[in-house]
């Protein structure tokens, strides 16, 4: 599958999700209430690397579950696509730590059935078979494989 029909399939697979009220947890901590905030009127078509952050700083380790299933097509494109944050790092090992190695069973992907799961794995399927060098190059290589167990048994 090439990048633009695995884009244009999680898409699909994932539009039955609406944009929910809220992305985070306002009452969690001030952190997630400015992510809250900065989320409020962004769209899954007009999510940016700038609103994802970093590693070190960035919502989505804290997205609700509802706010998770909408964004996540969003976030599959840009990991297929080897898109990067502001200091010019791979959004490919941020998707990694926080979406493939919590696997689909942990509860920020409650609202995920069997086949946007499959839409996850086929995410992490593309990346190792075209985003290796990439994975190879920060050391991520264990992270690519837990992830494809983890996501593989959810």
């Amino acid at each position: 599958m090439d990048a633009n029909t695995l884009i244009g399939f999680a898409y699909s697979e994932f539009s039955n999700f609406e944009k929910p009220e809220h992305a985070t947890d306002r009452s969690h901590c001030p952190e997630c209430m400015e992510y809250d905030d900065d989320l409020q009127h962004v769209t899954r078509e007009s999510l940016s690397m700038e609103n994802i952050g970093t590693v070190l700083w960035g919502p989505i380790a804290f997205l609700l579950p509802e706010a998770m299933a909408y964004y996540l097509p969003r976030l599959i494109e840009f990991a297929v696509l080897g898109a990067k944050n502001k200091h010019g790092d791979s959004f490919i090992s941020q998707f990694l730590n926080q979406i493939g190695l919590s696997g689909g069973r942990s509860e920020q992907f409650v609202r995920l059935d069997d086949r946007h799961r499959r839409v996850v794995l086929e995410c992490l399927q593309f990346i190792r078979e075209h985003w290796y060098d990439e994975i190879e190059n920060k050391c991520c290589e264990r992270w690519l494989e837990d992830s494809l167990l983890a996501w593989r048994r959810s």
